[in-house]
């Protein structure tokens, strides 16, 4: 592919993507094909088989049981020679049916790799599309950056800059690192998310993250927020003297299977694992999380110790149903 200058022209990741599982897959249908035209083979037989034994069974009843007093010595001896074939006839479709097992589940793994290999794909390309959307929405964030800086004053940076600099540089927050993020509104009780963030601004002053569980190219995936409302999430394989949360203190924490955090108390630290080389979780117990066989105290829920960040100090709880804020009743 060209463009209009005659330049080559990058294809698509999603074509990158299918030709990639097509190359891979192309050879399926033949060994497919060949499995099941086996197996087909095989029930054939067994049918065959099966009339047979159907045959022999029915010659047997036909002749008097070898204990019965009528039974000729002739006729014991064909008794015993049907019951000798009927025992090869039916040795012979015990192996055949295993055969058909061994068969079937050759063309499972079959599939079942193919299958693996396409879902790992779509994630690539689910992944991409959605990075792409955001690198879009950040060129357009760049562009009016560059039109503020150009019609901006050369001035001495403010205090107020300087100091979102310093806990940049503090907390060390850059492009790709997962973050805790509020998209509450100034006033609303807070409202954070995990997220990634997609860019830093030269001047530090606006961090543009990727909601974790948005969905692709939704309008509320992209938020552009301040310094202020990022907190980076510290890693599992922290060092081992990385500072920890005492218990009784307050954190801010994921909730179990979901994407949202919330306040929560310590009830136990978490233990360094040496031999994964990294953090276990902590034990916490959130706001209004009751236990139903404890009426009164929270529930202690286990939280990674990566999804676990300072609780803000200017932190606004959310109303509960009868006016009041939210609040805990632990029970250790």
């Amino acid at each position: 592919m060209v463009t209009a200058a005659g330049e080559p022209k990058e294809a698509p990741p999603g074509k990158i993507y299918l030709d990639t599982y097509l190359d891979g897959v192309s050879a399926l249908p033949a060994e497919i094909c060949r499995v099941f035209s086996t197996v087909k083979d095989i029930s054939s037989r067994e049918q065959e088989l099966l009339e047979t034994s159907e045959k022999l069974t029915a010659r047997c009843l036909e002749i008097p049981p070898q204990t019965s007093r009528n039974a000729t010595d002739e006729q014991k001896k064909v008794l015993a020679g049907l019951r000798s074939e009927l025992e090869v006839v039916h040795k012979n479709l015990s192996m055949l049916a295993d055969e058909k097992v061994e068969l079937t589940s050759t063309a499972y793994e079959l599939l079942g790799g193919h299958i693996s290999l396409l879902d790992e794909e779509l994630v690539k390309f689910e992944s991409e599309l959605t990075f792409n959307l955001a690198e879009q929405e950040l060129e357009h964030l760049h562009q009016q950056q560059a039109d503020a800086l150009a019609n901006r004053d050369n001035r001495t940076p403010t205090a107020a800059a300087a100091v979102t600099y310093t806990a940049r540089e503090e907390f060390q927050i850059k492009q790709g690192d997962q973050v805790a993020a509020k998209t509450s509104r100034t006033g609303a009780p807070d409202e954070w998310i995990l997220a990634r963030v997609m860019n830093v601004s030269d001047d530090s002053s606006t961090i543009t993250i990727l909601d974790e569980h948005a969905d692709a190219g939704g309008s509320s995936s992209i938020h552009h927020l301040s310094p202020r409302q990022v907190i980076r999430l510290p890693k599992p394989k922290e060092k081992k003297n990385a500072k920890l949360f005492q218990e009784g203190s307050f954190v801010l924490a994921m909730f179990p299977e979901t994407t949202m955090l919330y306040r929560a108390v310590v009830v136990q630290t978490p233990r360094w694992q040496g031999k994964n080389g990294s953090w276990g979780p902590y034990s916490l117990a959130f706001d209004d999380d009751e236990d139903p066989n404890n009426p009164g105290y929270s529930i202690n829920r286990q939280v990674a110790f990566q999804h676990v960040v300072p609780l803000p100090r200017d932190f606004k709880l959310p109303r509960t149903r009868g006016g009041g804020v939210a609040s805990i009743n632990m029970y250790m």
